[in-house]
């Protein structure tokens, strides 16, 4: 990320505030997947699309195994996997 970051840009700021610019925005773009994973999943259940719908929740447990919150990647991942399936247990 930090190539991104023109080097002009990055001499002004300094090591320091280059460092928080480029974790300032790893969040925000985060954060954007996510809003942009839930409109998706809130489009595939208009379409009654259960395998578009599953993939947007793999997506969504990548993204929150991303944030190290393992629970919820789970949780979606198992949801993904039990909408797909013929059977519930």
């Amino acid at each position: 990320m930090a190539a991104r970051i023109p080097a002009v840009l990055r001499a002004a700021l300094g090591d320091g505030a280059t460092l928080g610019l480029i974790e300032f925005m790893e969040a925000e773009r985060k954060t954007w997947s996510e809003e942009m994973l839930a409109a998706a999943d809130k489009s595939f259940e208009q379409l009654s699309s259960v395998s578009h719908r599953a993939a947007a929740w793999v997506a969504q447990g990548d993204l929150a195994q991303k944030r190290n919150a393992d629970r919820e990647a789970a949780r979606l991942y198992r949801r993904a996997a039990e909408a797909l399936q013929d059977f519930r247990f």
